[in-house]
């Protein structure tokens, strides 16, 4: 029962991380609509628009790791402290122990997998990608 509570968890968050994904960009790109009354896009709006966008993601992302702080503080998981692989000496080998991912990590991972797969049948299929057909 733990494990099938824990792939639930996993899924509902991967879907909650892609629907805030698509979710923002589409709410703001409301909110310019209703502030121009002109069909042309100025660059004023564009400039509003991408800052709009990058706040909004940057305040989930903070939220979400505050949350993940959280829960590994919640379930005493360790920090994860490991050296990159060019910053270990020669003849280091990895001793170290992998600290676990909390499923937020495991779910933000697999929405961007997703979202990567969608963007390439997107490009590649239905918006006519410049490069050649076989």
């Amino acid at each position: 029962m733990p494990k099938l509570r824990s792939l639930l968890s996993i899924v509902f968050l991967t879907i909650g991380i892609i629907a805030t994904c698509l979710a923002v960009p589409v709410f703001w790109l409301w909110v310019v609509s209703q502030l121009t009354t002109k069909p042309s896009l100025s660059s004023a709006i564009a400039a509003i628009f991408i800052v709009a966008v990058l706040a909004t993601w940057g305040l989930l992302t903070w939220g979400l790791l505050l949350l993940n702080e959280w829960e590994r503080r919640r379930r005493r998981m360790s920090i994860p402290y490991q050296r990159y692989a060019w910053l270990r000496p020669r003849g280091l080998t990895n001793t170290e122990e992998r600290a676990p991912v909390t499923y937020i990590e495991t779910a933000a991972i697999c929405a961007a997998f997703l979202l990567m797969i969608v963007l390439l049948i997107w490009f590649f299929v239905f918006a006519g990608s410049p490069l050649p057909k076989f």
